[in-house]
Order: structure tokens, then sequence, then C-alpha cells
């Protein structure tokens, strides 16, 4: 039987972390203790030790799969919606300046199993946050709530693959999950952003995947724009990395604010 140590290692390599992280992840495999018992259900999503809880949920991985292969889910999508924990560790490093995993609270739906990464998105089952008339939806009906992680382009034609991709997945595992459309809050919905996109942008094509449902005032983009502590009061002194987050960072500091905009997609409407 694999000791503790030899399970967080495998998983360490088969996720695929860049070789910067070697050194700290093997100092940190000889420098905490994680126990044979733990379970992800009574690990402190508070914890904001961030190398404990990188090896934690590596080791966590192990029994993940376990379940994935009970209900016969393929080890791909296994690996791809963990492929999350290599997302935060990179964006907390910029934080922090070390190996460090943070978000937490957001990857405990990956491993509870309610969310799932399918080709360029990730699903996650949810509720209807509002009514959406046009689509005969009612506030807290099933819905599967879309999320872009910071893996590659975002081309229409990955993202429709993955829509595709979800209607066959969801029916076959959760049967008894009747979800009634395809929702989507994010900044990368937000119609304002024509004015700082080029036309044939990959963002811009995405949102036109979805119909408008509301929108709220939120510069939640800067943090995904810049690095994650980000703020409209530090942005100030923030490095723009492409021309469009220039503009942004110029707009904000004019006082201009842009918004998290819920989007829906009908099931019929995926082809």
């Amino acid at each position: 039987m694999a000791s503790v140590k030899e399970i967080i290692t495998k998983w360490y390599k088969t996720l695929g972390f860049p070789e910067i992280y070697d050194n700290e992840f093997y100092r940190a495999l000889d420098t905490y203790d994680v126990d044979e018992g733990a379970k992800f259900e009574d690990y402190d999503v508070k914890c904001e030790d961030g190398k404990k809880n990188l090896l934690h949920f590596l080791y966590f991985s192990k029994a993940l799969s376990e379940k994935y292969k009970a209900m016969g889910i393929p080890e791909d999508i296994l690996l791809d919606t963990l492929s999350d924990i290599v997302v935060w560790t990179n964006t907390w490093r910029e934080v922090k300046g070390e190996m460090y995993l943070g978000q937490l609270d957001w990857l405990s739906h990956h491993f509870a199993q309610r969310l799932y990464k399918l080709g360029r998105l990730q699903y996650y089952r949810g509720k209807a946050p509002r009514d959406i008339p046009e689509l005969g939806v009612n506030k807290g009906d099933s819905v599967l709530d879309i999320h872009i992680p910071a893996s590659g382009k975002l081309g229409r034609e990955g993202c429709v693959d993955s829509l595709k991709r979800a209607l066959d997945f969801f029916p076959k595992y959760y049967p008894d999950f009747d979800f009634k459309c395809f929702t989507c809050h994010s900044w990368l919905l937000d119609s304002k952003l024509k004015d700082y996109l080029p036309e044939r942008s990959n963002i811009l094509s995405f949102a036109g995947l979805f119909r408008e449902i509301h929108e709220d005032s939120d510069n939640a983009l800067i943090r995904y724009m810049f690095e994650w502590d980000t703020t409209v009061e530090n942005i100030k002194d923030k490095t723009p990395k492409t021309s469009a987050a220039a503009k942004i960072k110029e707009a904000i500091l004019r006082g201009e604010s842009f918004h998290v905009t819920l989007g829906a997609i009908a099931l019929d409407e995926v082809k």
C-alpha cells in the first residue's frame, strides 16, 4: 500500500505541476504531516497555510479518483477537473510569491462532485438565481452554471463542443438532475467590454452565446486581468499585461464601473 507521501507525490506529478514548484514541494512534503485518515469533508477550507492546503488536496485526490471510478466517469474528466488545483496554485503564487494553494471554498465544489470540467468549460450543478421567463425557468430551478477556468483560449468552437459534452454527461451520470438551461454569471459577459476589446475577440464571441438576463455593477474583472489581489484602490500600481487591460485600467482610474452579468443559454440552442 502506498504511503501518504507517495500518494501526494503521485498526484503532484499526475497533475503536471511546473518544475518551478519542485524544491518548495519536496521541502513541504518533509515538513508537514498529513494524516492517513484525513478526509476532504473534515478539512478546514478557511485554512490560510497554502502549503498545507496543497498537500492535503493532493492527498484527497486519491479518494476522489476512487469515487469517479465507482461511477464510471472517465479518468480524463477527473484530471481535467483537478487541473484547477494547478491553476489556483499559480494564481496565488503571484500574490504570495511562493507555492500556495488558496480558493479552497471554490475547490470544495470539485471534491464534493458538484462541479466538473468538460473540455474548455466547467459546470456547477446549481440553482437559477432568478426567474428567466423567456426560457420558462423559475428561480430555484436546477441549472448548469458555467465557469471559465484560466486555462487557454476561449475559442467559440471549443466552448460549443464543451456544451455538447455537458448535455451528454449530466443525464448519463446524474439522471435525476433535471437542469432547465445553462447559466453563467461572469465579468466576461459584460456588454461594456465591446468598447475595450477587438471585434473578433474570443471573449466577445463567448459572450455572444448567451442572452443577457441581468447585470450588477462590479469591477471583478480587474482580479482576472491583473493579479488576484488587485482592487480599485491599488490598480494604479499594477502593470497591464495586455492593451485591453491598459484601457480598462485607465477607465477604472477615471471612475468608470464595469459589470458582472448573468447570461443564459437554452438547451435547444446548443448546436
